[in-house]
């Protein structure tokens, strides 16, 4: 029996194609399923922050009946710090634009399209911006809706 050369052990150039061709497809298929994950996390850190803002001004009005202007006047301390009514907050290269006023407050995060705000009703609302599909899914699969606009809305901080 003839022992193989090493040309022979190889890979066609059909196998090596066939191979890179199933890696692309499985690429082409997890790819945006990842992305939305990551998207989804990253709005689950902003609506945390910004529940944690709404039932720290639930405190604020028990005490004094009226809602604080400023963070500085909250029981919570904003990872980055501020003592005005918007802060830049942010982990590992992502942040969050907060702002709070007389009726409700609200976190962007413009990174993934998307913001969080509650009213001093309770009423919560998401808010995708510009033409990102995977914001506008998020935002339809927890309201059912893309955009509500019943509300008023900031545009931008």
């Amino acid at each position: 029996m003839q022992e193989k050369t090493l040309a022979e052990k190889g890979f066609t150039l059909i196998e090596l194609l066939a191979v890179v061709l199933i890696i692309g497809i499985l690429t082409a298929i997890a790819f945006p399923k990842y992305q939305k994950a990551a998207t989804r996390s990253k709005y689950a850190e902003l609506k945390n922050l910004t529940n944690s803002i709404y039932y720290a001004q639930k405190r604020y009005f028990l005490a004094n009946g009226t809602y604080a202007n400023t963070f500085d006047k909250l029981d919570i301390q904003i990872k980055d710090g501020s003592t005005t009514n918007q802060v830049r907050y942010g982990t590992i290269g992502q942040y969050c634009s907060i702002s709070i006023s007389s009726t409700y407050q609200f976190c962007i995060n413009e990174k993934i399209h998307l913001s969080y705000i509650v009213y001093f009703s309770g009423l919560r609302r998401c808010k995708a911006y510009e033409n990102n599909q995977i914001a506008h899914s998020i935002c339809q699969e927890e309201t059912g809706k893309t955009n509500t606009n019943d509300y008023p809305y900031p545009d931008k901080i």
